[in-house]
């Protein structure tokens, strides 16, 4: 097919920003020239493997949910080079389907793929010494439309990171130029960073400044704005400020979008900060046990089990805000979110759009790079997230089927058996203020409301803390997994009463040592030490008190039952409350614009 035109859908991308190199490329070492942007300087023998979670090509996403022809990869080299183009399959090896050995521009078309091709890769062998000048899966086919992209960035006083994110945005911009605008939402303190502020007067920039209105009063911001801008947009792009990333994924989704069905929402997945190859989630499933299960979790990307994650896409209800993509026109049709403040947000506008028919789908290669929440266990944060959890479960009862007052006791008792008070303090008082009414329980606004439950919390003491160097004796304690199913939850609270009584009677043991906090079942009657950072150089010490225990448990028993009463016709007035609280004119409202 030498006349053929040859339209870009993935570009091949070298080991770049900090980032592991075997996420790139399989034998990085044996090519160490090829980093950053092209061209690439490959010396004689070198050699790119690409059966890897950035550069090989997913066919079923393609084929699924984008309209394109036939696949080719294009290379440009000013030398020899011999590239082999492989079909990978589940359970087989990979299967040589074209080679070509020359110079020159090239694009090698794949006529038809195996039967059960999950991924496509290639290996590129030097002959002699060669710069790459293009390197991309392309079809014959061309996009059905031109993508354009606004961004929009929530941010609260993480200026190092955001400083770094926006400056690779805007550098980005040079190569991609369907980024058009960036909104940066800033609800902290005003900015002192030189290059960020540098970058921030920049015409494709605009900097609002407004108090903290949480995530979802930043996020929902840079909606508005993206849908109401004089130069609108097709797809906004929601990022958080604590990232690390890779800003040549907006090109990947810049290319995709020019060919996929309009009302499609893209995520991108979360890898840790701290174990930069450990996927964190593709996207969430909300489970009907009423937990979220996170796609993909604990996969090593570096690894054949973690890259085989998007042999066939995984279905998913929502994408978390680190990295949407969502179409404005989606947006003007179901509006904005309702004012939760943060924790959650973006799964019941995910929840949301899902009901309206738009499907979101996980772009495989799109990432980035975000701390680990497995650390972020302040009481606060447990308000909302438990708090939200309950208000979605009313909004979309088809959707997230709401808890049973048992299931809410199993979840507290799982709680106070941690020895864990103060959180347990805290979700009784979530499952309170949601049998309030919402402009109650939201209060007059997200920063009046989250200032109140920050001095509300100081009533209640804080649990030690200890440096690493001043731990007291300890033992290393081993993780169990809670089992969520009622009977393992009685047994677990009625062995727990027996225990922590009879512990009393005991000779005091050493406190248990965990590496995060563990489940109930790992704690019995112990005291036990929680480390609070991924370097485990700080620990919190957890102590059992039957005097609260007894107390907390009667107080459980009681908002559970009153939940069993008042859930079902709380929910109605949620469902019909926060449509006028998500609305447009209120949201203006919020952000001291007029109507």
């Amino acid at each position: 097919m030498p006349d053929t035109q040859a339209y870009p859908i993935q570009n091949v991308i070298a080991p770049d920003f900090g980032r592991p190199e075997n996420l790139y490329f399989n034998t990085a070492d044996t090519a160490p020239a090829c980093r950053g942007a092209l061209p690439w300087t490959m010396l004689a023998n070198h050699k790119l493997s690409t059966n890897t979670y950035l550069n090989a090509l997913f066919p079923h996403v393609w084929q699924t949910y984008a309209n394109i022809g036939q696949i080719g990869l294009h290379v440009n080299a000013d030398a020899k080079v011999s590239i082999s183009v492989y079909a990978n399959f589940p359970d087989c090896d990979p299967l040589e389907i074209v080679q070509w050995t020359g110079a020159g521009p090239h694009v090698l078309w794949l006529k038809k793929l195996p039967t059960g091709t999950v991924r496509l890769t290639f290996t590129l062998f030097a002959k002699a010494a060669v710069n790459i000048t293009g390197l991309q899966w392309v079809t014959d086919t061309a996009p059905r439309r031109a993508a354009s992209l606004s961004i929009g960035l929530c941010t609260f006083n993480r200026e190092p990171f955001l400083a770094l994110t926006l400056n690779a945005l805007v550098q980005q911009r040079e190569t991609t130029p369907a980024i058009e605008a960036i909104w940066v939402v800033n609800q902290g303190a005003a900015f002192r960073d030189t290059a960020l502020l540098e970058n921030a007067n920049l015409d494709s920039v605009n900097v609002l400044e407004q108090p903290n209105l949480g995530g979802c009063g930043g996020f929902t911001r840079s909606l508005l704005e993206s849908i109401t801008s004089e130069n609108p947009t097709t797809h906004h792009v929601l990022m958080d400020d604590d990232i690390v990333l890779d800003p040549r994924v907006i090109d990947r989704i810049a290319l995709f979008l020019g060919y996929c069905d309009e009302n499609l929402a893209l995520g991108g997945q979360m890898l840790e900060i701290e174990h930069p190859t450990r996927l964190h989630e593709a996207g969430g499933r909300l489970h009907p046990l009423w937990y979220v299960e996170s796609v993909g979790h604990g996969l090593e990307m570096d690894q054949p089990k973690g890259i085989a994650l998007f042999d066939e896409t995984p279905e998913i209800h929502y994408n978390a805000w680190w990295f949407c993509v969502i179409p404005t026109d989606v947006i003007r049709t179901i509006g904005l979110p309702p004012p939760l403040f943060i924790r959650g947000d973006d799964i019941e506008y995910g929840c949301r759009m899902k009901e309206a028919g738009v499907a979101t789908i996980p772009l495989p290669g799109c990432v980035v790079w975000h701390e680990s929440f497995a650390y972020k266990t302040s009481d606060w944060l447990h308000y909302y997230d438990l708090r939200n959890r309950l208000i979605l479960a009313g909004l979309h009862p088809n959707t997230v089927a709401p808890p049973d007052a048992l299931y809410l006791l199993g979840y507290c008792l799982s709680i106070l058996f941690q020895h864990r008070y103060r959180a347990t303090e805290v979700a009784l008082k979530a499952i309170s203020d949601v049998l309030t009414p919402p402009k109650e329980a939201l209060g007059v606004d997200s920063a009046t409301r989250h200032n109140d439950l920050v001095a509300w919390l100081k009533h209640f003491p804080e649990p030690k803390n200890y440096a690493v160097g001043a731990l007291p004796e300890n033992e290393a304690g081993v993780l169990v997994p809670l089992d969520p199913s009622v009977p393992a939850m009685v047994k677990m609270s009625v062995k727990g009463f027996i225990t922590l009584h009879l512990s009393r009677i005991m000779p005091r043991r050493k406190p248990l040592k965990f590496d995060c906090i563990p489940q109930a079942p790992a704690v019995g009657s112990r005291d036990y030490l929680a480390a609070r950072n991924p370097e485990g150089s700080e620990f919190t010490l957890y102590r059992s008190d039957l005097r609260l225990l007894w107390r907390l448990f009667f107080k459980t028993t009681l908002v559970c039952l009153k939940y069993a009463r008042q859930s079902k016709e709380m929910g109605g007035v949620y469902r019909v409350e926060l449509e006028e609280m998500r609305s447009k004119e209120n949201w203006l409202k919020t952000f001291g614009k007029s109507p």
